[in-house]
């Protein structure tokens, strides 16, 4: 569950991260305030991470209760969790709800999602991985260096193969050689996209 939790901060701290100052993975002493509709259960590890260390934090059932909420509730990004996690996330969104995220400038994170042709999210067979790393291929979004690792085995992926002139890839798991940065690149091996960014999705 760490797993999953821990590459879900990353995907927030960097959906978050042009309208919160130095978001991050950081658990601090003054609460940071941030405006951000979570779509899950109560329980939901991450939300209760959330809520434990930021304010402004809105919590709905559903996905059309936070988009019907939007332009009330001050709302910058809208998170759908995978709360049975690793069981796909399913996401029912028209295209006039997606033009309209777009227009106002909300973004939409999806945890573990499902296809869905409305968003432009075509994914193959869930795995789970086994000692492949996580490894930074856009160090901007990032803001760390190409190449760097991260460790998360035992994570669950969906399958979208990556090449390197993939430019809505943030983040890419293979199995790599080395300890802190992948020292051969990404050659010989098959690597999948994890985090995976399409204008505001």
């Amino acid at each position: 569950m760490f797993k999953r939790l821990f590459i879900s901060m990353i995907a927030l701290a960097l959906m978050l991260s042009t309208f919160v100052s130095n978001a991050g993975i950081v658990f601090a002493q003054e609460k940071q305030s941030l405006a951000i509709s979570v779509v899950c259960e109560e329980t939901n590890d991450l939300y209760n991470t959330l809520i434990n260390n930021y304010e402004g934090v809105i919590r709905y059932d559903t996905f059309q209760d936070a988009y019907n909420a939007i332009g009330t509730n001050g709302t910058k990004g809208i998170m759908i969790l995978a709360d049975a996690y690793p069981t796909l996330t399913t996401v029912n969104i028209t295209e006039e709800q997606r033009d309209a995220l777009v227009e106002k400038g909300v973004r939409l994170y999806i945890e573990y999602p499902e296809n869905n042709s409305v968003l432009g999210i075509d994914y193959g067979t869930p795995q789970a991985m086994g000692y492949d790393r996580a490894i930074v291929v856009n160090a901007e979004a990032m803001q760390m260096e190409n190449m760097s690792l991260l460790y998360v085995h035992g994570a669950h992926y969906v399958t979208k193969a990556y090449t390197s002139d993939d430019e809505s890839a943030w983040l890419v798991n293979a199995r790599v050689a080395g300890y802190d940065t992948a020292v051969f690149g990404l050659t010989d091996c098959k690597p999948y996209v994890m985090i995976d960014v399409n204008d505001n999705v």
